[in-house]
């Protein structure tokens, strides 16, 4: 990375975080997973230097860039959460003692 690639990114940095991490603190709801999203978006920007200095508005390529990355995240969380069944709806199957095994075989999903 070139010295005037770092002084642009830092530029950047300085101008965007607290507004980043503000619109991502709302949006998720939860301060220490919007730091990592807002470092994330960070992570892309170095790693897409080129298209960014080139761009003609950093600032909103930042907030588009984070925008994205908190969908993502919003859409991860859902999945890992469909994985589960509530306990509230979890009604277990008991059997009784003597409850023949071949009926215990059905019952099982």
């Amino acid at each position: 990375m070139t010295v005037e690639q770092e002084a642009f990114l830092e530029a950047l940095y300085r101008e965007n975080f607290p507004r980043l991490l503000g619109y991502a603190t709302a949006a998720l709801e939860n301060k220490s997973l919007a730091m990592d999203v807002v470092q994330d978006t960070f992570h892309t920007a170095v790693a897409k230097i080129n298209i960014l200095m080139a761009h003609r508005n950093p600032n909103g390529w930042l907030m588009a860039t984070l925008k994205h990355k908190i969908r993502d995240q919003i859409r991860a969380y859902h999945r890992y959460t469909a994985r589960f069944v509530p306990f509230e709806e979890f009604e277990p199957y008991i059997a009784a003692p003597d409850t023949p095994a071949e009926i215990l075989k059905e019952s099982i999903p």
